[in-house]
């Protein structure tokens, strides 16, 4: 099918609001594998790279997330377009959003066509390759007991979310991943280092040095911060 639309229609002009049907129709279905290959024929490699994110929340198996991230970081640079074709995409998406809209009565996506700046797919590819160190590293510690719930969760969720998963890599030991979550993310510091503390002191009890350890980064990592580093003290 692929071949034939490419060989009749190019420039996907007359095609474009039947693509963009079926691709609804393959999201709705859940039929992932396939509405990839289609968005990736399409060139909407935005709507790919979040199709990939999808997979990867939906999976549990550590290699299989790894190749859905991977492919995303692919994907969000394959969406970093020249000025040129950043204006042809959007002329185009002027001229057939609306008639698809009526034509075939679905939610409109945003994501359709979309492409990014080159900071924007910087940002993009920074976020997946903090969830796959975080995967990584999750998976080199599952012997350690990580809570179940850390299993449906990543850091493309809510700030709560981002928020248990940077307290759970501190009070695992790897400070430097969990300070590049907190900064990354934007979380408050307030709320995750007292808690990782507390967390680490109940589970060190026989091991005192880890919360001393951490309470030595936590001097150097906010030193320039006095009233957070009380709040962590107390």
């Amino acid at each position: 099918m692929q071949d034939a639309i490419a060989k009749i229609d190019p420039s996907f002009e007359q095609s474009t609001p039947y693509l963009l049907a079926l691709c609804a129709y393959l999201s709705k279905r859940q039929a992932y594998k396939l509405l990839i290959e289609l968005q990736v024929f399409m060139k909407d490699h935005v709507r790919a790279g979040l199709t990939c994110i999808r997979q990867f929340s939906l999976v549990r198996d550590t290699v299989l997330q790894l190749s859905y991230l991977e492919a995303a970081k692919v994907r969000a640079d394959a969406a970093v377009v020249s000025p040129l074709v950043r204006s042809l995409i959007q002329r185009w998406r002027t001229m057939y959003q609306s008639n698809f809209q009526e034509s075939f009565n679905v939610p409109q996506n945003p994501y359709v066509g979309a492409v990014l700046q080159t900071s924007d797919a910087s940002r993009k590819m920074q976020s997946v390759q903090l969830q796959i160190e975080v995967t990584r590293f999750f998976y080199s510690e599952m012997k350690t007991g990580i809570p179940e719930s850390l299993a449906s969760i990543n850091i493309f969720g809510t700030a709560d979310e981002q928020t248990t998963i940077a307290e759970q890599v501190l009070v695992l030991g790897n400070f430097e991943l969990a300070f590049k979550l907190i900064q990354s993310l934007r979380l408050n510091g307030s709320q995750v280092y007292p808690a990782a503390t507390q967390r680490l002191a109940r589970r060190s009890k026989r091991n005192p040095n880890a919360v001393f350890e951490l309470l030595k980064l936590f001097k150097v990592r906010l030193a320039h911060s006095a009233g957070l580093m009380m709040i962590v003290l107390l």
